[in-house]
């Protein structure tokens, strides 16, 4: 109820109304329901994506350690006393004269050839160690560097 001066009129001043409050949002609230829903599945993915990926690297990076241990396996076991006793046998037979110099010269080279398999394939367990250990985010193997 109000009073209105503009009216010309004494008898049209005097005014009753009504106001009403009509929601008109037009599905506004479905449509960010559906825009949140849809960003949360998207999360959701992505999460899923991420962690397949990371199960993949870490399947292949123990794929790596156990290859790398076999190697390392095969060199102290057999390559290494192998071409050892191969060595020890050739200075025999050349120390004799059945020989000559150059079979200890290959003898020694098999020998070196096997302990450096035997490093590659401990430098190539550490790398992945170490990379096993990046992708479950901790220390599995706990030391520390003392810096001397």
């Amino acid at each position: 109820m109000g009073y209105n001066e503009l009216w010309n009129a004494s008898d049209l001043r005097l005014q009753v109304g009504v106001s009403v409050n009509i929601p008109l949002d037009f599905g506004k609230r479905s449509a960010r329901k559906a825009a949140s829903d849809y960003q949360l599945n998207s999360a959701r993915t992505d999460i899923q994506y991420l962690h397949n990926q990371l199960l993949a690297e870490l399947e292949q990076a123990l794929s790596r350690a156990e290859e790398a241990q076999h190697a390392i396996e095969l060199c102290r076991e057999q390559l290494i006393p192998i071409a050892q006793q191969s060595l020890t046998a050739s200075q025999s037979d050349y120390q004799e004269g059945i020989a000559d110099f150059s079979n200890v010269i290959q003898a020694e080279q098999a020998l070196l050839e096997a302990r450096l398999l035997l490093s590659r394939s401990m430098a190539d367990q550490y790398q992945a160690h170490a990379e096993i250990d990046r992708l479950v985010g901790g220390r599995l193997w706990p030391f520390e560097f003392s810096g001397h």
